[in-house]
């Protein structure tokens, strides 16, 4: 049946520097504000089949500090998590795939990728169901399904976003190599726009999606994507 962490605090798993590490089928909840640590170099380091629960306060579910080649598959994110996967500010992780995850109620945004000041590679957003913030319908700033700055080469694809309750269900910054957001349906949203380019625009390329905003909410400048200089209500 797997491993259970209940009530952990601190951080849970650490990998400092260690490669092909693989984590399946675990549980955690409890009020650890960090709980699956990579760091130092780490390469090739897996978490499967795992599930989350936010419900007395996690946070920074998947913490990445300077690794490579990272697969999140198969997890769930529920009750009130707080950032799902994450990379801390001003560190590198590259090669980062997140796919086929199902997150719910989620505090803060499910994917925060803020590299700042330096520059990561390679991420890949596919196939998973993020199925609303935990304050829908009140706006909060970093309840976005996902949220990039200075990452190249990042990819958003085929996943599905309901009641998205951040500034913006994606937000992309300073991604001036590459971002492609492509077959995703985005169902409802109350910040600012669906999809924000805060900078970089003139290498992403937005094709395939399916918006849907109901006109019930009164929130939201109702976009569908925006960027620096123009807006795009209806496509």
């Amino acid at each position: 049946g797997g491993l259970i962490f209940n009530n952990a605090t601190g951080n849970t798993l650490y990998s400092n520097g260690f490669d092909n590490i693989e984590l399946n089928n675990i549980a955690i909840s409890g009020t650890t504000p960090g709980v699956i640590r990579v760091s130092d170099g780490s390469v090739n380091f897996r978490v499967i089949n795992c599930q989350f629960d936010g419900s007395n306060g996690l946070n920074q579910i998947v913490w990445l500090w300077d690794c490579d080649g990272v697969l999140v598959s198969g997890c769930s994110f529920l009750n009130g998590c707080g950032y799902g996967i994450i990379t801390q500010s001003g560190r590198v992780s590259n090669n980062v795939r997140i796919v086929g995850n199902f997150a719910k109620l989620m505090k803060n945004d499910f994917v925060e990728a803020n590299s700042e000041n330096v520059t990561a590679r390679n991420w890949v957003i596919d196939g998973n169901i993020y199925d609303g913030g935990f304050d829908f319908p009140t706006v909060k700033t970093e309840q976005r399904f996902v949220g990039i700055t200075q990452i190249k080469n990042v990819v958003i694809s085929n996943n599905v976003v309901r009641n998205c309750s951040g500034d913006a269900c994606v937000h992309l910054e300073d991604t001036d190599e590459n971002a492609i957001v492509c077959g995703n349906i985005f169902e409802n949203w109350v910040g600012r726009d669906c999809v924000y380019i805060l900078s970089g625009e003139k290498d992403t390329v937005i094709s395939g999606n399916i918006f849907v905003r109901a006109t019930t909410l009164s929130t939201g400048r109702q976009n569908c994507i925006s960027d620096d200089s123009n807006n795009y209500p209806e496509l």
